[in-house]
């Protein structure tokens, strides 16, 4: 009796999910739909917040096309508020195109927060929503599944738990920790379709909002590869690294090569070792790949 005289849909909700993604959609009063996903990165919360609060991080989502204009008007160190212009592309089946969005977004690096809310109408006459950021635990988890957020709603009855919790708490305490991601998103736009093309709409801010976690993974990997797109300190942390493990694994396969120079030339051991090994290779590689044989004791003078 409750729902007599709604529209099919109307204050219900639709859950999507697996083991890594947990997504629902529902239609609050004043909104046309509202998207609510939940979803695991491979990187630390603060390396994820600083992906979401980057300048250009146009770049990395793909239905945001540039960045028109970009205004701190406070900033109080841990938390910013910024006037935001961007570009963003659209698709309806086979027409596409785009239109600005003009956006005030507060940051809080504190709470890993960015909450967002339409400065002014253009093609949207209401769009409001929130990124949260917070350590991959099983208590976040839990708290994912009672459907708590930062506005404190009521938790939606159809909302089943999806996201698993493989994290390995040792691996967390060496710093490759995992990030619980949220975005909830509502949006009204200028023209709301009549149902039963409502759906169509639902199903648009759907892929809307899965494109944008799923643009946050391919960064993150690309983050891990030492190719990312953005400048930021997990970027830089990772390529150096990878760097790093390079640099040594061709000096220890340069060493391997030169070594098995050496077995074959036995009548040069006593002269090359100490005028080019010992130049051209740290000397512990060296003792860690020498192993004596019965040819000579050439690791003597190592």
């Amino acid at each position: 009796m409750g729902n007599a005289g709604k529209k099919p849909g109307e204050g219900e909700s639709e859950s999507y999910g697996d083991n890594t993604t947990r997504l629902v959609v529902t239609q609050p009063q004043g909104f046309a739909v509202k998207v609510d996903l939940k979803g695991k990165l491979e990187l630390p919360p603060n390396d994820v917040y600083d992906l979401l609060t980057h300048p250009e991080n146009h770049k990395i989502f793909q239905g945001i096309e540039s960045i028109v204009e970009r205004k701190v008007l406070n900033d109080k160190g841990r938390v910013q508020k910024v006037l935001l212009v961007h570009k963003a592309r659209w698709k309806l089946l086979i027409f596409s195109g785009t239109f600005l969005t003009h956006m005030h977004v507060e940051q809080d690096k504190g709470a890993g927060t960015v909450s967002f809310s339409l400065a002014k109408v253009g093609m949207m006459k209401d769009f409001a929503g929130f990124w949260s950021v917070q350590p991959y635990t099983q208590q976040a988890l839990e708290s994912a599944d009672t459907g708590s957020s930062p506005r404190s709603e009521a938790p939606s009855k159809q909302s089943k738990p999806a996201l698993a919790n493989s994290s390995n708490p040792d691996r967390q305490a060496e710093g490759d920790a995992a990030t619980l991601c949220r975005l909830e998103q509502s949006i009204l736009p200028n023209i709301t379709p009549p149902w039963p093309l409502d759906r169509l709409l639902k199903g648009i801010a759907v892929k809307q909002v899965r494109g944008l976690m799923d643009d946050l993974r391919q960064e993150v990997g690309r983050i891990k590869a030492g190719k990312a797109t953005l400048d930021t300190a997990a970027g830089r942390r990772f390529k150096a690294s990878l760097e790093d493990g390079e640099s040594e694994a061709a000096t220890r396969e340069r060493g391997r090569h030169f070594m098995k120079f050496l077995m074959h030339r036995p009548e040069q051991r006593i002269a090359v070792v100490p005028l080019r090994l010992l130049d051209a290779y740290p000397v512990p590689v060296c003792r860690e790949l020498w192993t004596p044989g019965p040819r000579g004791a050439a690791a003597g003078i190592l």
